[in-house]
């Protein structure tokens, strides 16, 4: 006969950080794929990787300098529990380049979902849901388009070029952040990566009814309106740009995980990318043709302004957008 199963000791670990991430493009959450590592202040020799629960939820363990509190050595209710809270750097990438690489800070231990405070700007209604409770992530340039949503291609440039060594060059707008609007309701918002390359995704405005407000509702009821596929929209584009605010500014590749004691360069900060300032987009680098709004047809994956041609970007095989923005 076996004897039924004794319980001889039970461990619980308490985990100091429990974060959700939250795709803007299709308001989903996003827990396969990433690596999300965290370090005290900025030594990422003491780097831990949180792990995804099965909730989607990722979950910081043995963290550096909170063993006492995850392993609860004092028997402490939780309520009682908590330390004083550490800062940490918390960065985040996606192994299958959907997203855009970021850090943010964190103070550790926290109790229940950490919740990133953003800037204090209102950025408008893409606000995080469950009371910021998620870290946002943005698309890159290498993302699919999602099935039934448009997409705002393009390359974004400082203007005027800088000269060094009495040589003209022209600078990638990197992390420079733009939004897509419609009558004035927010439709979308894209962070530009290193080289100034951005895809913005969004879902569809509302359909345009082509019936004239004329006429008493029965007689509208019974006209057709334009065909989803021969939809057009015009597009308001804000862009927000102030390399001299950002943290971390654009660097060459990576280095491997545990060879520099300091935070990675190449990773921008989240705050600092959507703290900068309202800025200027224009056709052409002399800054001569501004742009405040395009055309958008259903169905395309990218648009340009009308008056220009489609350009092909040697960093880019699809056809993109080329823009100028002033510096703030």
């Amino acid at each position: 006969m076996i004897e039924p199963l004794r319980l001889l000791e039970r461990k619980t670990l308490i985990a100091p950080l429990g974060v959700r991430f939250w795709d803007v493009a299709t308001g989903g959450y996003v827990s396969d794929g990433l690596r999300v590592t965290a370090y005290p202040d900025n030594d990422r020799l003491q780097s831990t990787e949180a792990t995804p629960n099965r909730s989607g939820t990722f979950v910081l363990h043995h963290a550096s300098g909170l063993h006492g509190f995850e392993m609860n050595l004092g028997n402490l209710p939780f309520t009682d529990l908590l330390p004083a809270r550490q800062p940490f750097t918390v960065e985040v990438r996606d192994e299958r380049r959907r997203f855009l690489p970021l850090k943010f800070e964190a103070d550790l231990p926290c109790k229940g979902f950490f919740k990133w405070r953003g800037p204090m700007t209102p950025r408008g209604p893409l606000d995080l849901p469950d009371n910021s409770s998620s870290v946002p992530l943005f698309s890159s340039t290498l993302r699919p388009a999602p099935a039934g949503m448009a997409v705002l291609r393009a390359e974004l440039y400082e203007s005027p070029s800088h000269e060094i060594n009495n040589v003209r060059i022209t600078m990638p707008a990197a992390w420079a952040v733009l939004e897509a609007r419609s009558q004035g309701r927010l439709l979308g918002r894209g962070i530009a990566d290193e080289k100034g390359r951005l895809a913005l995704i969004f879902a569809y405005p509302p359909p345009r009814d082509s019936i004239s407000s004329l006429g008493s509702p029965p007689a509208r009821a019974f006209t057709a309106g334009i065909p989803f596929l021969q939809q057009e929209w015009t597009i308001q584009l804000q862009a927000y740009y102030e390399p001299t605010a950002l943290s971390s500014p654009p660097a060459s590749p990576p280095a491997p995980l545990r060879t520099s004691s300091r935070s990675d360069p190449s990773i921008p900060n989240l705050r600092g990318i959507l703290d900068q300032s309202p800025v200027n987009l224009f056709l052409d680098e002399a800054r001569t043709e501004p742009l405040t709004e395009v055309s958008l047809r259903y169905g395309s994956e990218f648009f340009v302004p009308a008056l220009s041609p489609p350009v092909s970007s040697p960093l880019e095989p699809k056809a993109l957008s080329i823009l100028f923005i002033s510096p703030a």
